[in-house]
């Protein structure tokens, strides 16, 4: 080698030398991310910002952030892909302590993370801006297992197990405006039908009846019947031209009815 190329082949390898460094040293920063689990994700494509990176160069073992076989990174546990190549938990959810972004108001987390409804109760609307794990509005939870039961039947009238006898049925009252979701009990109860009369024993009663003439209780026997004298006025009476006296219907005019 001749000596006048000793100097020119030393300023060649003094050219190469930074690029040398650079390289070397994005070797070390791949290889301590790839050793910490931190993966490199490049900034997204401003024209996709939602997408995931398609290139994840070190094992992903940051939270929330999964490797698929394509080497693409993905998220995961309800997080999303962030404008910057990361995951992030999207606004309106929230971040649980085990690091999952979640939907509160489910049935899996109604009013906080891990505050689900079991079965049979769903998570609902309570209230304005409330919600809670209960049965549809109208409905409680009767019986064991529970399960959610209209209550305004006449077998379950307001609450589990009131039942409406003796001719009553569940009806429901005038309370004005309630909550769409309201958790409050129904208005019903056991009313009397609007045709029939409420007697001091519970019972509902058709007056106008031999049975229950002018009001409850009021039988009609020794031969009478009920009859209706005016409009909602009825009353015992005997037949023809008998008249009721001493407990039964007798003809006047007899020996032993003269003149009544």
């Amino acid at each position: 080698m001749s000596l006048a190329k000793v100097p020119q082949c030393g300023r060649a390898v003094r050219g190469l030398f930074p690029v040398v460094v650079v390289l070397v040293a994005a070797a070390g920063i791949e290889m301590a991310a790839a050793r910490d689990g931190r993966a490199l994700l490049p900034p997204a494509d401003q024209g996709d910002a939602a997408a995931p990176s398609s290139k994840c160069k070190a094992v992903a073992l940051t939270p929330n952030t999964a490797r698929a076989a394509s080497g693409a990174c993905g998220c995961t546990n309800g997080w999303t892909p962030g404008p910057n190549g990361g995951c992030v938990c999207a606004a309106g959810k929230t971040v649980c302590p085990s690091g999952a972004c979640v939907t509160l108001g489910t049935n899996s987390g109604c009013k906080a993370c891990g505050d689900a409804c079991a079965a049979p109760f769903s998570c609902l609307e309570s209230g304005p801006f409330t919600v809670d794990c209960a049965c549809p509005q109208g409905q409680f939870a009767c019986g064991q297992p529970p399960v959610c039961t209209p209550v305004n039947t006449d077998q379950n009238c307001g609450n589990c197990g009131i039942q409406c006898t003796k001719g009553n049925t569940c009806q429901t009252l005038n309370v004005g405006h309630r909550h769409l979701q309201s958790l409050a009990p129904p208005g019903v109860e056991c009313r009397c039908p609007a045709e029939k009369t409420s007697c001091a024993d519970g019972s509902c009663v058709t007056l106008g009846t031999d049975a229950n003439c002018a009001s409850c209780g009021d039988a009609c026997g020794a031969a009478r019947t009920c009859q209706e004298l005016e409009t909602g006025s009825y009353a015992c009476v005997c037949p023809g031209s008998q008249w009721y006296c001493n407990g039964q219907c007798v003809d006047l005019g007899t020996n032993d009815h003269c003149s009544g």
